[in-house]
């Protein structure tokens, strides 16, 4: 608290503040976080970190960073502070060199730290931050954002140590701000992000105690001062010190505070209300260290009011219509007609009456005015020249005051003519106008006031003219038609100079009859009223006057204006007005118009014809009286396009046809251009005429543009560009020659475990085929044809393989999806031989990781990805992950483990989204350990997805099985009965784990720990060794298909395994061979593509059954297939958006998928997917099966993912979009398949469980056909 006594302030010791004190020399240790720094340091980022101004690292590149030299204030305590270390020192993070040049996607610095201590537990570290906008790892931004003095990070400070007058803080924790958030460009988004923590040190030395000041106030003027006067107040303060004054009214600030300027600071102010003021000034420095704040004693200020002043009388009259609002003007009047007449400025107490004064006005009294409507002679007025006055009507203005003094018996007399004066001097007499009974000699009609009962008062002799027309004293008008033609400043005539497109001209005519020109067609003026006149600049013919029956093709209009009084144009009715009223040209009653005409060119130009203003009547009307010329001088005109191109599709081979129409003066060329692609725009040879005609176009054409271009003397007009879509004509599919070779010789029997090729030839070169292995399909792979047409693959077949006949099956290729069959070669499977003796083994669990700062690095802010674990592996609490009952054998003596843990089960990894795809694919199945002695394993997976070749495209599919992945140390054993479990076995990477691992890691990286146990069972032979159950699906499942049961029985086709369910089970579909599918898409989004701004059209909807099948006994599974599309295109061609052929997919009660194949493009013209996308989420209300039918009505569905992505980004995931109806018709039963088994199909949605895009990108573009033989290959452990 303060306390005051006589302006001087002192500081209360009972709540002594701290010591405040200086800091100079202060350091600050702190690494911003380390997994940043490692993330810079990784290779794949190519990144480097480097220090700043003075701030040095003690590990280059790795280790924390020192600022030494912080200055600012803090208190002795160390309970605040406010320490800096300076600009430009600090750290520039650098990362994702694209290109070489020096320019870095991830380009950050961090530098002039700022500490401020809030309380004894509590600080907040400020930066400033310069970095290049961050758009991604693919894309260098030439945008730089720069915010100085961010709330960066919140601390939390520990008790600190003291040496001397140093303060210390060790290790303080520090949390990431939402502003920090954003200064940090988004890498982290967690709702608390730890950074590293923080080590300063403050030397502080205590400020000297501050220096107490007085402050007195003066006013200008001194004394009371009136309302509205300028107050001038003056602060003194003493010592002068630096700081600011507050000016105040009592509790009230008046304005802001006035910084003290060489010991004064001053405030002006009109504004103080009446009444007495208390003014006092407060002083505030501006450095509290140096000196105290001041108040000033009370100074009262009176404020007095202003006395009203004296009225000026200045009498004024003015005349409007009957309607009271609308000036009379030089309206025509006649006798009987109504007027408004208002004054104001009549002093109610002037014209006092003069002794010996006319009655009926007392002497002394107010007289009055006299309001009049006569004829009066030019000098009227009573003060001067009293000419003569006739007046038809009179009233008497007065007060009621005025009035009052007015004897009794005069009274009636004055009220019959009485109009009231008010005390502010206005007055309104709605006047009758009565002809005056003679006219006064070269006088005028008018309104007229002047002083009553004989007072002269010149100010108040005032008059009006009136246009007043007495009956029978004016002949009818004679109408002579007349137009002048003048330049825009309305006054030079135009005469015969030159004149072009754009010029403006004021045409003005006269003598036009308002009431002539009636008849005509009757549309759209009434054929009752008259038609007007047309005024036009046009080209007309010699002989060109509709009088006389030429056509009007001797009349060709660039601008026009239709003229007509505005009671014509008031009486035309509603559904025409609007349209006559966008060229009206008003005519006045006395027949005159003016025309403010911009010139534009006619569409042609008659032969042999003038450009001038030409008239003649309106509506069909003849009249050759106003059918008026006025000739013009040469005019020209630079091209107009009328009529644009419009956009076309055809098909391959067809003819098509462009037109366009375009005028100008003189007539302009006409030259077609076309554009594909980036090219320029290019003439086309010979297409000089409005109509571009093109035949047997081929497809290469396919999204050229047209255009044309109008030329002449004067300039050039484009015309808008129109896009060709060429549809191309159907490919006819290949017939294949299939071969199988072993070991380069021709077979048609293999055995489990033989290599083959298989040769597939006569395709076309370039030619993308799927090859499968039937009976159960197992995916081989898709090679492409080489330019002599031959595609090849190779195949390992699966120990599990059924033995017997089979085929190998080549299917089209519809881009990544799997199209017609081909052909096909029979070939078949002998029974493998016998191995040996082992002894079967089970294991528990197995658990590894993989490595943990690859999870981190794909769930971080650079990969965006995700992680899914995929069969029966789970991953409790987001950590290693975790197979269950493994199976295997091992030699005799129990040595010689060799475990795995199913096909199918395990982890994926999926990051840098591209489109519906992902740079990074990656997902590790069936670990295999293979322990070789006491002290070593290996371990084996199984290795698909995609090769990694950089974050900004996608690479090829692979798959490679048992791959030799990481070499195992081992300890010894911990043992119970015939179960040995190995814990935290270190795993260093292979050479073939680097390839197989995409090169994220070198060979001899230490991979996350390796924990599993085995169980020696009984001695079997080796090739009855029971194997592992297989997975599906990207969930943890229980059971299933390849899951296994709860006895620790496999899934798959291995000796002792089960399929899944009981043995005499058959699962049974039934085929799909009818119905339709009803989808608008999305409302807003059709209203979008039709609107103004997209300009486009949106087709289709309506969709009809090609196949599929569903089981009625798994809740309606299965799949329909449909054909047709919905198409939207718009900005003139750039928006090009399709969806076709869509599959429902329905997955359970009430749920499905919806998939489609999708091209589309964005506003920009970008292709933004071509592919199959698992495009949206249904749901609906019970089962879909009801009979021999499938009939679902409205099925609510929301966007995927995928679906957004595809939708170019115009919508985000889970929008709902229009609802859904389909129908299938059910007929005869065939075997269950990938789609329609329930233990092969997931239950969950596309968004939830990933449902067909179970293998990620893989299914998005094979659609679900391939998914489910791709769940059957991983089934049989291939």
């Amino acid at each position: 608290m303060l306390i005051v006594l006589s302006g001087l302030a002192l500081p209360s010791a009972a709540q002594a503040a701290p010591t405040q004190g200086t800091v100079e020399g202060a350091t600050l240790d702190w690494g911003v976080r380390d997994s940043f720094r490692n993330y810079i340091n990784m290779p794949f980022v190519h990144g480097d970190v480097q220090t700043l101004g003075s701030t040095t690292q003690t590990n280059p590149k790795r280790g924390p960073f020192t600022w030494t030299g912080g200055s600012g204030a803090a208190a002795t305590d160390g309970s605040t502070a406010d320490v800096s270390f300076g600009a430009g020192n600090g750290v520039h993070f650098l990362g994702h060199d694209l290109g070489g040049d020096g320019k870095y996607a991830l380009d950050m610095r961090f530098t002039n730290p700022r500490i401020v201590v809030t309380s004894g537990t509590t600080a907040e570290l400020y930066l400033d931050v310069r970095s290049r906008k961050f758009e991604g790892t693919t894309n260098v931004s030439d945008e730089f954002f720069e915010q100085n003095n961010v709330h960066f990070a919140d601390v939390t400070l520990p008790s600190p140590t003291q040496n001397g007058s140093t303060l210390t803080w060790t290790n303080a924790s520090t949390v990431l701000t939402e502003e920090g958030k954003v200064a940090f460009g988004g890498f982290y988004t967690a709702p608390v992000e730890n950074l590293d923590p923080l080590t300063f040190s403050l030397p502080v030395t205590a400020a000297p105690d501050p220096e107490t000041t007085t402050t007195s106030l003066s006013v200008a003027p001194e004394g009371d001062v009136e309302e509205g006067t300028e107050v001038t107040l003056t602060a003194t303060v003493a010592p002068a010190a630096a700081g600011t004054v507050a000016f105040r009214n009592g509790d009230n600030a008046l304005g802001e505070p006035v910084a003290v300027a060489n010991g004064t600071a001053t405030l002006k102010t009109s504004d103080l209300p009446v009444g007495d003021h208390s003014i006092t000034a407060v002083f505030t420095p501006a450095d509290a260290t140096t000196h105290l704040g001041s108040t000033s004693d009370p100074v009262t200020v009176s404020v007095t009011e202003t006395p009203d002043p004296d009225p000026v009388w200045e009498p004024k009259i003015e005349v409007f219509r009957e309607d009271g609002t609308t000036p009379v003007g030089d309206t025509e009047l006649s006798e009987g007609d109504k007027v408004v007449v208002k004054g104001s400025g009549f002093d109610p107490e002037g014209n006092i009456a003069q002794p010996g004064g006319r009655p009926p006005i007392p002497a002394g009294s107010p007289a009055g005015s006299y309001v009049v409507f006569g004829h009066f002679a030019e000098n009227w007025q009573p003060s001067g020249g009293n000419g003569e006055r006739n007046v038809g009507s009179q009233r008497w203005v007065l007060s009621e005051d005025a009035l009052n003094q007015v004897p009794s018996n005069f009274q009636g007399a004055i009220r019959g003519q009485w109009v009231e004066l008010s005390e502010e001097g206005e007055f309104t007499w709605e006047a009758t106008l009565e002809e005056p009974q003679k006219l006064a000699e070269g006088g005028h009609y008018g309104i007229f006031t002047y002083g009553a009962g004989g007072v002269k008062n010149a100010d108040q002799e005032l008059e009006v003219p009136l246009n007043y027309k007495a009956a029978g004293s004016e002949p009818e008008p004679v109408w002579e038609p007349k137009i002048e033609v003048f330049a825009e400043d309305g006054v030079t005539p135009i005469g015969d100079a030159d004149l072009e497109k754009g010029d403006k001209l004021v045409v003005r005519g006269s003598g036009f009859d308002p009431e002539a020109n009636v008849g005509g067609r009757g549309v759209p003026i009434p054929n009752t009223l008259p038609q007007g006149t047309y005024v036009t600049f046009g080209h007309f013919a010699e002989n060109w006057k509709p009088s006389a029956e030429v056509a009007s093709s001797q009349r060709k209009i660039g601008s026009q204006g239709w003229v007509l009084t505005k009671d014509t144009l008031d009486q035309i009715p509603p559904n025409f007005k609007a349209t006559v009223e966008r060229q009206w040209v008003p005519l006045s009653d006395e027949g005159t118009f003016t025309w403010n005409v911009t010139l534009e060119s006619p569409e042609a130009l008659v032969q042999d014809g003038r450009f001038g203003i030409y008239t003649y009547p309106g509506g069909g009307v003849k009249n050759a009286d106003q059918e008026l010329a006025a000739l013009l001088g040469d005019y020209t005109a630079s091209p107009d396009v009328t009529k644009q191109p419009s956009a076309k599709t055809i098909n391959e081979g067809e003819s098509v046809s462009f037109e366009v129409t375009g005028k100008g003066v003189p007539a302009p060329s006409v030259q077609w251009q076309s554009k594909s692609g980036n090219a320029d725009w290019a003439d086309i040879q010979g297409a000089t005429a409005t109509k571009l005609d093109l035949a047997n176009v081929s497809a290469d054409k396919d999204g050229t543009q047209y255009r044309a271009v109008f030329t002449n003397e004067h300039g050039k007009a484009e015309s808008a560009a129109a896009t060709l879509t060429v549809e191309a004509a159907p490919v006819q599919p290949s017939d294949p020659t299939i071969e199988i070779e072993k070991n380069g010789s021709p077979v048609k029997q293999v055995k489990p475990g033989d290599t083959i090729d298989i040769e597939i030839s006569d395709l076309k070169p370039q030619e993308k085929v799927f090859v499968e292995a039937h009976s159960d399909p197992i995916a081989i792979g898709s090679p492409v044809a080489n330019a002599g047409g031959v595609a090849t693959a190779s195949w390992t077949v699966p120990a599990s393989f059924p033995v017997g006949a089979h085929n190998i099956v080549v299917f089209a290729a519809n881009g990544d999806a799997k199209g017609a069959e081909l052909g096909r070669l029979p070939f078949a499977v002998a029974a493998a031989e016998p191995i040996g003796e082992c002894r079967q083994v089970t294991s528990e669990s197995l658990t590894w990781g993989v490595k943990q700062s690859f999870r981190n690095y794909v769930g971080g802010p650079i990969a965006h990805g995700n992680i899914s674990v995929l069969g029966r592996t789970t991953q409790p609490d987001g950590g290693a992950f975790v197979w269950t009952k493994g199976a295997g054998k091992s030699a005799l003596d129990g040595s010689a483990v060799d475990v795995a843990y199913g096909t199918g089960n395990g982890a994926r990894f999926t990051g840098h989204q591209m489109g519906s795809d992902y740079a990074l694919d990656l997902q590790f199945t069936n670990p295999r350990v293979v322990v070789t002695s006491a002290t070593t394993a290996r371990l084996h997976v199984d290795v698909a997805g995609r090769d990694f070749k950089d974050m900004t495209s996608v690479g090829e599919r692979f798959e490679t099985k048992d791959v030799h992945f990481a070499d195992l140390a081992l300890s010894a054993p911990a043992t119970s009965g015939a179960k040995r479990t190995w814990t935290n076995a270190a795993a260093t990477l292979t050479a073939d784990g680097e390839r197989a691992f995409g090169g994220f890691y070198e060979a001899g990286t230490e991979l996350d720990p390796v924990s599993f146990d085995v169980t020696t069972g009984a001695q079997i032979d080796c090739d009855d060794a029971q194997g592992p159950g297989g997975g599906s699906g990207e969930t943890p499942v229980d059971g299933g298909p390849g899951g296994g049961d709860n006895n620790g029985n496999g899934g798959g086709n291995t000796p002792g395994t089960g399929t899944g369910g009981d043995a005499g089970d058959q699962c049974v579909a039934r085929e799909v061979t009818g119905g339709s599918l009803e989808w608008g898409l999305k409302a807003s989004f059709r209203e979008y593509v039709g609107g103004r701004i997209a300009k486009g059209q949106f087709s289709g909807g309506s969709f009809s059954v090609t196949g599929g099948a569903v089981n009625p006994n798994a809740d309606g599974i299965g799949k329909v297939n449909y054909s047709g599309a919905i198409t939207a295109t718009g900005h003139g061609g750039l928006l090009n958006f399709k969806l076709s052929n869509p599959t429902v997919q329905i997955t359970g009660p009430g749920s499905g998928v919806l998939h489609a194949h999708v091209s589309s493009t964005n506003t920009k013209g970008e292709t933004v997917v071509n592919g199959e996308v698992a495009f949206a989420n249904l749901s609906f209300s019970g089962g879909a099966v009801n009979g021999d039918t499938i009939s679902v009505s409205g099925a609510s569905a929301t966007l995927t993912g995928a679906g957004a992505t595809a939708f170019a980004g115009f919508y985000d995931a889970g929008t709902a979009l229009d609802a859904v109806s389909f129908t299938a018709n059910l007929g005869g039963e065939v075997p269950c398949d990938g789609s329609t088994d329930p233990g092969q199909l997931p239950k969950t949605g596309a968004e939830a469980n990933a449902g067909l895009l179970a293998l990620g990108a893989f299914a998005m573009l094979a659609g679900a056909a391939i998914l489910g033989r791709r769940r059957q290959l991983l089934k049989q452990g291939c």
